[in-house]
This record gives structure tokens, sequence and C-alpha cells, in this order.
């Protein structure tokens, strides 16, 4: 499904309609729906009558409703297509149901898409995100199980429940003058919201097989293979990533699984797309690949691992240790110089590198090595830009980068997907990507779990393999408890 670009000004009447009486309260969510009914026929009926002179941009209408948990409230939902984002800090959580637009790649690239969206929010009013993200390898080839989510894709919901720390909101998303003939249809699809029945328990039925690919074995082969290519001078760093599959007796919920994963980890961007039924790809990732608003840039370099200590003083002695290591450290630096070489042509300085050395980020399970680095953008870089440049960085790619990409294509035999590639929204004057890491693809009875470890030179197997157990444990321990 394509949607069609179209450059058009917003009409300052409808765009005080779709963002007045924001401080409407209801008392419920069936006064909430009511309301937010009223606005939708007041807008579409608008364009129906030729009455106003109706934008061709999207109109975002809110109402404010009691408080509640937005995940919840999508597990409700019965449309096909569900989204979710959460932000790193928790203060930004939005649940997305149906879709008002849709841009997907198809036969074109990143940056025909984006542009194409970028002329569309010029048109529309200033809080509409888009959400989305893309493959890690746009250039392998999209196998079966990937095909929903294509090489890239961004949804405007129809619907949104977004929570800020001073309230929550309902969101509908509209084109009026494409809209104007689905009235019914949109207001049937806003009913069936009504629906606020209490969400139980996940009931994630149980794994009943394992699969790891590579298996230890290839594993160690992959990893001397990648070692022989460093010491040659092929590249200076190599991600791998290792896929574990689990099956089960029934079908995973992904939702379930969703939810079960968001409550249990802290500290991380959490996102779900689910393009189609019983197809989701979703995680909880600690790493920032960029935040944008309007020229300045915030990029983060993370790489360097070590799992959280059983006791504080045990957790101390892997902080130092990992701030010591001269292997991970390394590893830091080939992130930190690839994000400031990506950037080189797009920003005339670089603000600063946040307190000039590396600083720890450390998760529930597992600690890394961090730098923030801050940049002022030169004029007209736009987002598609910024993730040509930037995406994959040596964080999940290597340093150099198209020589990695080379050899990772050589060494792994599955289809990472999305898998460490990025995941975020697209506003209009601002962005925000995550590197989509710590991740799942659920389909039907099956979920496949994805980490990578970084390899330098005096990386070993073993050491690696345990990395990234520490990596999918938040997952495990939710599947496999």
């Amino acid at each position: 499904m394509k949607a069609r670009a179209q450059t058009l000004t917003v009409d300052n009447s409808v765009k005080d309609m779709s963002s007045a009486n924001t401080q409407d309260k209801a008392s419920d969510i069936q006064l909430a729906v009511e309301l937010m009914k009223s606005k939708i026929e007041t807008v579409l009926v608008a364009e129906a009558s030729g009455a106003r002179d109706m934008p061709g941009g999207p109109v975002r209408i809110e109402v404010t409703v009691p408080d509640q948990s937005p995940i919840d409230w999508l597990m409700r939902s019965s449309s096909k297509v569900r989204l979710y984002w959460r932000d790193r800090d928790g203060r930004f959580e939005m649940a997305g149901t149906g879709v008002a637009d849709w841009y997907d790649a198809g036969t074109g690239n990143l940056s025909e898409t984006l542009e194409s969206l970028r002329t569309v929010l010029e048109a529309g009013d200033d809080d509409i995100r888009y959400y989305g993200g893309g493959r890690f390898d746009v250039e392998r080839t999209v196998n079966d199980e990937w095909q929903p989510f294509g090489k890239y894709l961004f949804v405007l919901p129809r619907f949104e429940l977004t929570r800020t720390p001073s309230r929550t909101r309902l969101v509908c998303n509209l084109f009026p003058r494409r809209d104007s003939e689905a009235a019914d249809d949109i207001v049937t699809e806003l009913n069936l919201l009504l629906e606020v029945s209490d969400v139980t328990s996940s009931g994630l039925p149980a794994a009943v097989q394992r699969e790891d690919e590579p298996d230890p074995t290839e594993w160690s082969k992959a990893i001397g293979s990648a070692l022989n290519s460093i010491r040659e001078g092929g590249f200076e760093k190599i991600v791998l990533a290792r896929r574990t599959s689990l099956a089960f007796d029934e079908a995973v919920p992904p939702l379930s699984l969703m939810r079960e994963i968001s409550q249990s980890i802290s500290s991380s961007y959490c996102f779900y797309f689910q393009p189609a039924p019983q197809v989701a790809f979703m995680g909880v990732t600690p790493e920032r690949l960029y935040s944008r608003k309007g020229t300045k840039l915030i990029c983060e370099a993370i790489a360097g691992t070590r799992p959280r200590g059983e006791t504080p003083g045990q957790d101390e002695k892997l902080a130092e240790e990992l701030l010591s290591s001269d292997k991970d450290i390394r590893e830091h630096r080939f992130v930190v110089s690839s994000i400031v070489d990506s950037l080189s042509t797009l920003s005339g300085t670089q603000a600063a590198v946040d307190g000039a050395a590396m600083s720890l980020l450390k998760l529930e399970r597992v600690q890394h090595l961090m730098t923030p680095l801050k940049f002022k953008l030169n004029s007209g870089v736009t987002d598609a830009d910024l993730l040509n440049a930037l995406h994959p960085t040596a964080a999940v790619g290597g340093y150099p980068r198209e020589d990695a990409l080379e050899e990772i294509r050589k060494l792994e035999n599955f289809d990472r997907g999305w898998y460490a590639g990025p995941a975020g929204w697209v506003g209009k004057d601002e962005s925000e990507f995550a590197v989509a890491i710590r991740s799942a693809l659920v389909k039907d009875n099956s979920v496949s779990l994805f980490g990578g470890a970084g390899i330098v030179e005096g990386s070993d197997p073993d050491n690696e393999w345990d990395e990234i157990n520490a990596k999918i444990a938040g997952f495990m321990r939710v599947l496999m408890p």
C-alpha cells in the first residue's frame, strides 16, 4: 500500500479545530469516545460539504482520557496492524491501532520513502508522527518470514493512546480529503475502542524446542574466520549475530510477550511493530541511534559489555574490569569513530563529546561503555541523510562499515531482517531512532531472538557466546522461566 505525496497548506482553522480543547476531561472512556466521534464527524462533514478548505495533509484530533496503560489498551484492539513505542526514559508512551497512512519502500529506497513522507508531514499538524523502521541490510534478499515488514515501513496509526507524565490522550489521525468517504468505517473502528475489559496474565505457552544458529561449533568457526580477516587487515571490528529460535506447542500472542518484556526491563526503548496478524517484531533496546530536534542532533556510542554482578561488590568489580579492558575500549572507540566519521559531511561542528570520556550504562542484566555525542547539523540535512550516514554503526556492523558488512554476508547464514536496524519515529521537525537490538520476531508458534557480539583482536568465542546469552536473557526469562 503506497501513500501519495502531497504538498498542501494546512488551514489554520482546521489546525485549531484539531488541537483545541486539549483539556477536555472525560469521566470514562465512553464519554471520551463520544467526544472524539463528534470531533471526527465535524472535520469529515465539513470536508464532504465543501464548507471549509480542508487540508490534504494529516490532521490530529486529541481528547484527554483517564490514565491507563497504553499497551493494555492495545491488547484489547482487534486491528490487524498494531504499534507500540516507549522512550528510554519512560516519559512518552504510544500505542497505535489501525492505519491512517502507510509508507513502505516498495521498489524504491529509503531516501525516496522519507522524502515523500516529509512532504506529507510538512502539510500536516505539528504533532503528527510516523512510526517505523527498516532492515539491517537492505542489500540482502528479504526472506519469507520478513516479507510483511519489507525493507522499510512507516505507519501513521488511525488511533493512538499516548501517555506522558502529565496526561493520557486518545488521538485520531485523519486525512480529511481522503477520509471523508470513509467516515462510517472510521466511526465503527472508534466504537470498537469502547472495550474496557481487564487484561489478565499473559498466558504464554511453553517452549518445546530451542535451536541456536549458528551452534557453538559453527560460532567458533565464524569467529576464527573473522579474527583471521582482522589480522590480515580486512577490517578492524565486526559484529557477528546469533539467532535463537524457540518453538511452542501453540501460537504465541505477540502483544502478551511485549507486555511482559516491557514490564520486566526499564531504562530501554520499547518498540513493537505488527504489520499483519500474528506476526510482530519487538524489542527492548538501550541503544539510541540518534535524536534530532531541528538541527540539534544527539547520538550515542555504546559498545563493550559485561554482565551485572549478583552483589554490589561483584558488580563494581565487573564495572572496573570493563572500564580497564583494552579489548572493550578498542571496540568502543571504533563505534565513536564511525559515528564522527559518518557525520563529518552533515555537521559543520561537533558540539561536544559529553564528559570527553566513556561512562557506564547499567541495565538489568548487562552494563555497557557509553559515550554521548552532540552535533549541530548543516541546513537542509534530512532524516534520510542521517539514517543513510549512521546506519549501521560499528556497534552492530563493524569498522570500516562496508568491509565488515561484506564479511557478515559471508559468515551469517540467517536473515537478520529488522534486527539491528533503525526503529523509531519521524515528525515534522524532529525524530528519534533506536537501534533494534535485544529483539524478537514472533510468527505463529515460533519466537526468534537475536543478539550480537563485537569481534576485535583478542575476542574469545566462549566469552562472546556468553555475552549474547546475557543480552537475550530478558526474553529467555519470560519465555523459558
